[in-house]
């Protein structure tokens, strides 16, 4: 529980700080909608997904809705914090 309770601490920190002032905030909140209503509607986990990750090992990207997508939750958590070219 400690372990989670750190992990989830350090994915909001790392959001707050990979955030740029620029950022649509309306169109980052759509896309985690739209991750909510799929979940509902298909009775399948989904997540939004940064294409580019906010904490990768060679890359790090931004936390901006060009930089989101919504995948099926086993598909995220099988990518981790690899960045995989092919995907963009």
């Amino acid at each position: 529980m400690a372990h989670r309770n750190a992990y989830n601490r350090g994915r909001k920190a790392a959001k707050l700080q990979r955030t740029p002032l620029w950022a649509d905030h309306h169109r980052i909140q759509q896309i985690y909608d739209m991750s909510a209503n799929l979940t509902l509607v298909d009775g399948i986990q989904y997540h939004v997904d940064h294409i580019i990750p906010l904490q990768g090992k060679l890359v790090c990207g931004l936390h901006v809705h060009r930089n989101m997508r919504v995948i099926q939750g086993r598909l995220n958590e099988s990518k981790s914090n690899r960045f995989d070219s092919e995907s963009v």
